[in-house]
């Protein structure tokens, strides 16, 4: 009778390619980001890619086969660390309006620890076509956000949550294409803006006035105050 093969045998075989898959992975992504930083996304070659992360060329177009395909990866990174800083037990029963916020503003937070690299690769993220392609996985992300507040009774539930959250989306992203297109960033203070677009969506542009029972309306209930990036 044939002896049986070893689970065990054949089974760490696949658990070590796929160590190595992300092993190798990590490391043309790191040499990708290294070389933009330090010498721009356009002037950096795939060859040059290869041989930083000491690799064959084609080994490169195996896990990325384009040179944007590193933005890509570059923005889903982005989106996933600022979804891991909301992952705390007290985040959950904080007012969703606050949730949104606090998410906007860990992306805020990202942007201004890798400043330099975020200003090579943000052009070259919209040249890409990243707003159009790329931008609605960040819409997708802050919806659901949205969907939850009016199951809460916290936002209005007659809006349509798609368009808000693209309004939202777009607050953000407006803010960064601002601060990116200063060059240093040192003239526009990113997180000023991304608090104050979100405080107009939040509370509008109408002006409180009394109500007949002598309450306010017009303005909905704070979400906190101004927080530095990333708080």
């Amino acid at each position: 009778m044939r002896t049986p093969p070893d689970e065990t045998s054949t089974m760490e075989p696949s658990g070590r390619r796929e160590r190595k898959r992300i092993h190798t992975s990590r490391r043309l992504y790191e040499a990708a980001m290294q070389l933009f930083e330090e010498q721009g996304y356009d002037e950096t070659t795939m060859d040059e890619i290869a041989d930083l992360a000491d690799t064959a060329r084609q080994t490169v177009y195996n896990y990325f086969p384009r040179k944007s395909s590193f933005i890509d990866e570059w923005a889903a990174r982005r989106r996933s660390l600022a979804v891991a800083g909301l992952e705390k037990p007290e985040t959950s029963n904080r007012p969703i309006a606050e949730q949104i916020s606090l998410f906007i503003r860990n992306l805020v937070h990202i942007n201004l620890q890798t400043k330099q690299l975020t200003h090579v690769l943000i052009p070259a993220w919209v040249r890409a076509g990243g707003p159009i392609d790329d931008a609605p996985a960040l819409s997708d992300l802050i919806v659901d956000f949205v969907k939850l507040g009016q199951q809460r009774g916290e936002l209005d539930p007659t809006r349509d949550p798609t368009r808000a959250s693209n309004l939202i989306r777009e607050a953000y992203l407006g803010a960064l294409y601002q601060w990116v297109s200063t060059g240093s960033g040192e003239n526009f203070d990113l997180s000023e803006a991304v608090d104050d677009s979100l405080e107009i969506i939040f509370h509008g542009l109408t002006k409180p006035h009394a109500d007949s029972d002598g309450g306010v309306t017009g303005k909905v209930a704070q979400t906190g105050s101004r927080s530095s990036a990333g708080s």
